[in-house]
């Protein structure tokens, strides 16, 4: 099925969101690699003396940081597409939520 006005199939909405739910997997690396080798809980000078001992590790925190936000921002993209066959609104809705 073709949605009406972007002539993308629903297809390719949900291969879409699928990818871009996938590419959210770098999270867990961030969060609990990087963060834990990196901040010292209550002692913030040990935690800057950490991010400048290992500045690529700090780096690819941050990248992977930055390619979840980017699949989130796509990943209520393709959602909204492919639920704005079912309720427009509803689904301008929970993209704007999400």
């Amino acid at each position: 099925m073709i949605t009406p006005t972007t002539k993308i199939p629903l297809g390719s909405f949900a291969l879409i969101a699928g990818l871009a739910m996938l590419f959210m997997g770098t999270t867990p690396y961030a969060e609990f690699f990087v963060y834990n080798k990196l901040v010292v809980s209550g002692n913030a000078a040990e935690t800057v003396k950490n991010i400048a001992g290992n500045e690529s590790l700090f780096m690819s925190g941050i990248f992977a940081y930055l390619i979840n936000f980017i699949a989130d921002v796509v990943a209520a993209w393709a959602f909204y597409g492919l639920l704005k066959p079912v309720n427009e609104s509803l689904s301008l809705l929970t993209a704007w939520f999400r």
